[in-house]
Parts: C-alpha cells; sequence; structure tokens
C-alpha cells in the first residue's frame, strides 16, 4: 500500500530507517519525521508516536499483528496537528523516544523502527500520508539533531581575560575559553 492511513483509534502504521550513525554518548536536541501528507481533507494526524525497543529491528512483512504486537519504548510523544494541509509536515519532536533508543542501543551503522498509532474514535480525523512504497523521493524522512561534542569537566579558574587557569595561574592548554577560543599555553 502506497499510503499509511490511520483513521480510527487502534490503526498502526511504521517506518524502518536504515543507515543510523549517531556516536555513543550523544544528547539529541531535536528529532522528527517529515511526512508528506496526500490529501487536505485527510490531514488532521491524532496519534502516539513509538520507537521500537530493540537493537535491531525486523523489517516489516504482511502479517497480523507484525507493527502492533512489537516491543515499544517507554518514550512515547503524541502528534496532534488539524487541517496540516498538503506537503511536508513534520511529526512533534521525538527526541524523547530516540534518545531512548540511543541510551539503550549502539547506533553506528543499523536500523530504527518508528511506530505510529490512531487514538481518535472516530474517522473525523483521518490522516493519509505516502510511504517508501509510494514514493523514494515523497517518503517519510526522519531528521536527527544531536550534540557533536560530550562535554568534559576541566579543573581550573578562569582568568579575567577568559582562558582557564590552573591551580599555578597557568594557561591550561586546549581548553575552551569564556568567548568560545581554544586556549594554547606559551613555555
Amino acid at each position: 500500500n502506497p499510503l499509511a492511513n490511520c483513521d480510527t483509534s487502534g490503526v498502526w502504521n511504521g517506518w524502518r530507517f536504515t543507515g543510523i550513525t549517531i556516536p555513543a554518548g550523544r544528547t539529541i536536541i531535536e528529532a522528527h519525521i517529515t511526512l508528506r501528507f496526500t490529501s487536505s481533507t485527510l490531514d488532521e494526524p491524532d496519534v502516539t508516536i513509538y520507537g521500537e525497543d530493540t537493537a535491531s529491528p525486523a523489517a516489516f512483512v504482511a502479517s497480523n499483528g507484525n507493527i502492533s504486537g512489537r516491543t515499544r519504548t517507554t518514550a512515547s510523544v503524541d502528534w496532534s496537528n488539524t487541517n496540516a494541509g498538503t506537503g511536508d509536515v513534520n511529526t512533534s519532536d521525538l527526541k524523547t523516544i530516540i534518545q531512548e533508543l540511543l541510551d539503550s542501543y549502539a547506533y553506528s551503522s543499523g536500523a530504527m523502527v518508528l511506530l505510529m498509532t490512531s487514538r481518535a474514535a472516530s474517522g473525523t480525523r483521518d490522516t493519509s500520508v505516502t510511504s517508501f512504497d509510494g514514493s523514494s523521493v515523497n517518503c517519510a524522512r526522519l531528521s536527527i539533531t544531536y550534540n557533536a561534542i560530550t562535554p568534559q569537566a576541566v579543573g581550573g579558574t578562569l582568568s579575567t581575560a577568559g582562558a582557564l587557569l590552573n591551580k599555578a595561574k597557568k594557561i591550561v592548554s586546549g581548553a575552551l575559553t569564556s568567548s568560545g577560543i581554544v586556549a594554547t599555553a606559551r613555555r
């Protein structure tokens, strides 16, 4: 099916993203899925999104419960949007889900599955988006922003010029000053 539809309570959809490379120890700053809405009358998601809680999520197969029966993350995110329109639409921020997965598993070059289930009790909140089968250009896209550096504690005090000084009042080589410049010690 080239369309992922959620129109009544309990309907499940899932996306499997491959080639995820996030170094261990990073902090997720922001994450979202960009979905291509195909209709201005099927543009009102009222869903809950989870991650699949496993290091190596299997590809989807056509069997009953293949999406809803997967082990879900503790973290989840509700996404509700009325009259989103057509074209690309971003989900709510998924950083809590992605951070839970990153803290539990290594993503050096793995796959990640995100699952979505509808919450609406009736067909009044219909949603229809394209999937990979429908278009490799307009498919769902996962965007993850994470910090590039894990902060390291360095002992010392800041001088009035902003350089980090050790206990002997010498500039600590390689320390980041308050102005964002790496200090170099002169000998």
